[in-house]
């Protein structure tokens, strides 16, 4: 089952490739640029970048031009990939410094009520010791 599958993804992508005379036989809207070669008429799924990127390198005909443009696609996504990591470290750190000072300001409510409780009994009890004397 998984050696079909795969046999036919080959087949499929033999066939969606624009250089392809049978797949303009067959009326398949497939793009004309050999950089994305991607079904437009396939309903499955839509391709994703990675798809589109892949599919790209495959028609690429490891020109010094198509080398130095993957290398730098590469580089962007990994500065891209590092600039997320740091700013999700940072959204981190807020969220722990934000937690923290939740739990300080619930600290702080808890004791406020308790101190106006304190006060309150206190206050209680100096009047019944008042109407005692």
């Amino acid at each position: 089952m998984k050696r079909e599958k795969q046999e036919f993804s080959q087949q499929e992508a033999e066939r969606v490739r624009p250089n392809n005379p049978e797949a303009v036989r067959l009326g398949e809207k497939s793009t004309q640029d050999p950089e994305i070669a991607v079904n437009i008429s396939d309903k499955r799924s839509s391709p994703t970048a990675t798809d589109i990127i892949l599919t790209s390198h495959e028609h690429n005909d490891f020109t010094p031009e198509s080398i130095i443009n993957r290398n730098e696609l590469q580089l962007q996504m990994s500065q891209f990939s590092l600039q997320s990591q740091e700013k999700l470290e940072m959204l981190h750190g807020n969220n722990v410094r934000l937690q923290k000072m939740l739990n300080v300001k619930k600290t702080f409510h808890t004791l406020q009520e308790g101190y106006s409780k304190l006060i309150k009994a206190s206050r209680e009890t100096n009047k019944k010791r008042n109407k005692v004397l």
